[in-house]
């Protein structure tokens, strides 16, 4: 498994995200907009409320995306002899990619969990090699590769 690739489909992942989530932005403020126009008096205001609270609820979110967009480009390629952040890392014929929390991503065909460094599974992992086993859930769990 080619770690720059993984790397790469880590960040257009984010990438996608955050588009997403300033598509509904943008949506929102037209939204805010047309309100702005209406003269329905209380009913008015609630719609301009509840469009405000959702935009700074999608602000907060995008603000957590961008972080882990900046985290990610900002991961190394290197190889890896023991595990640490930017490492990819295959456990019990799973890939791991430790590098931040953003769950499951897809590349070429195969399932890659995204960890924080500061997940309980990859802080029992950090700074050991392949070959190392862990028992995490009560399952053993051993490192096969690390790159």
């Amino acid at each position: 498994m080619e770690k720059t690739k993984v790397k790469e489909a880590l960040v257009q992942n984010l990438q996608d995200r955050l588009q997403a989530i300033q598509t509904q932005l943008d949506a929102l403020k037209s939204d805010m907009n047309a309100e702005a126009k209406s003269t329905s008096g209380d009913k008015h205001e609630t719609g301009r409320a509840m469009i405000q609270l959702e935009m700074e609820n999608m602000g907060k979110q995008h603000q957590n995306w961008e972080s882990f967009y900046l985290i990610a480009k900002g991961l190394d390629t290197e190889a890896h002899h023991v595990a640490k952040a930017g490492s990819l890392l295959k456990m019990n014929d799973l890939w791991h990619y430790l590098s931040v929390g953003v769950g499951k991503i897809q590349y070429d065909g195969e399932d890659i969990f995204c960890l924080a460094p500061s997940a309980p599974l990859a802080q029992m992992i950090l700074g050991i090699s392949a070959g190392s086993k862990i028992t995490f859930n009560q399952r053993t769990l051993e490192i096969q590769e690390i790159y």
